[in-house]
């Protein structure tokens, strides 16, 4: 009896599981092919992306992107709810786009809520 409660409550944490995944890919996965486009025109208007040499379609088609909530390069923290980065930090969504090259790359974080890109070297 024990072992068909446990195998149960298996399932059960396997099914839930399995649906949060699904849900987070396909979530996912629209966010980038909705935001894409606005987000390779922001990166080729940056600074660092011009001198990198790195193009319109470049960053449309041969980047990698993913989703992240909060930009880990603000210095807040998370109990300082009235400090004027707090929202960039722990709220905001952003699309992350990595072009990577031979001689090293540039990673664009893309600011879904302000339309903002910030561009870095890897």
């Amino acid at each position: 009896m024990k072992t068909l409660i446990v195998l149960l409550a298996l399932f059960a944490a396997t099914k839930v599981g399995v649906k949060e995944w699904l849900y987070r890919s396909a979530t996912d996965d629209v966010i980038v092919s909705a935001y894409r486009m606005r987000a390779a025109d922001a990166c080729t208007k940056t600074e660092l992306s011009r001198k990198a040499g790195a193009s319109d379609k470049s960053w449309s088609d041969g980047a990698r992107a993913h989703v992240s909530i909060g930009n880990v390069t603000e210095k807040v923290y998370v109990w300082q709810t009235e400090h004027e980065a707090w929202m960039k930090r722990f709220r905001n969504p952003y699309l992350t786009l990595v072009l990577e090259k031979s001689a090293g790359g540039v990673r664009c974080d893309y600011d879904i809520v302000n339309g903002l890109a910030t561009a870095r070297v890897l």
